[in-house]
């Protein structure tokens, strides 16, 4: 954690960027916990501020597609992040063997099923939990596409910690246990699950019109996914829209994803987002 002064301004807070995801407020003469936060609490905090005076900030009415942020397809740019930020969305210094800064070679296409999105790291439906833990180290999430290269769900570390505390791996074979199959048995919503997240959507809503936020990402005719924890936007959001989109509970990476095939074109978590507003 990262610890920080009460009356300290947020640039003292650098570290941040560099994979630190909270860190704690403190009397300096007694070193006495005053609070806990994290990157989302802090965009919260900066939606909030500049929420009557869009113009304050000219950098957040940029389309995020034009900026250094996160990690695209190389037909977009690679990984746009600085080499020094480690993790994230698939930082090709981060766990993806074969990938150098400047691009892609064949033992990198040989291991992901979908070439065409490197660097970002994605993964088939029925692809093996096996293949996934092969690909997961240096990212949090591996969006699950189709063969098109369209983002069908996101599998994450979450839902890797669930069946592990379930006790599902020993009970499987890992070379043949699909994706799918983990995520539908991890997700299997009760009806009592049902009620908390019909609670935790409204919940959601409400925390964006608080703070005066637009969706960010696809209209919800199109954005029809199978759970609500793949969060998508596209090229065109703001950089407003996506740091009000990431200020939300539970929201800790959005998936870019082309306005009218859906395909994948890249990914921004909050260390890409905090990295870039830190540097700049």
């Amino acid at each position: 954690s990262l610890c920080a002064g009460g009356h300290d301004a947020s640039g003292g807070g650098a570290g941040v960027g560099g994979g630190v995801g909270a860190f704690a407020g403190h009397r300096q003469s007694t070193a006495q916990l005053l609070h806990l936060t994290n990157l989302a609490e802090v965009f919260a905090c900066l939606v909030r501020h500049f929420r009557g005076v869009p113009s304050a900030l000219p950098l957040f009415s940029q389309p995020i597609g034009a900026l250094p942020i996160g990690t695209w397809t190389a037909a977009l740019g690679g990984f746009r992040g600085s080499q020094r930020q480690p993790g994230g969305g698939g930082n090709p210094a981060a766990g993806t063997d074969g990938i150098g800064a400047g691009g892609q070679d064949a033992s990198a296409s040989q291991s992901t099923p979908i070439p065409g999105l490197l660097p970002v790291k994605a993964i088939l439906p029925s692809s093996t939990v096996e293949d996934a833990f092969k690909m997961m180290p240096g990212c949090g999430a591996l969006p699950v596409v189709d063969e098109a290269g369209r983002l069908v769900d996101v599998y994450a570390r979450a839902d890797v910690i669930l069946l592990a505390a379930e006790n599902t791996y020993r009970r499987v074979s890992l070379s043949e246990f699909t994706v799918a199959q983990a995520l539908q048995v991890g997700r299997a919503p009760t009806a009592e699950q049902r009620r908390a997240a019909a609670e935790y959507a409204a919940h959601a809503a409400a925390a964006a019109a608080a703070v005066g936020a637009q969706p960010a990402g696809l209209t919800p005719p199109q954005r029809a996914l199978p759970t609500p924890r793949a969060h998508t936007c596209t090229r065109g959001d703001t950089l407003r829209a996506v740091v009000e989109a990431l200020s939300l509970p539970g929201v800790r990476r959005l998936v870019v994803v082309d306005a009218n095939s859906h395909a994948v074109e890249g990914v921004v978590s909050l260390s890409d987002v905090a990295a870039f507003l830190l540097q700049t």
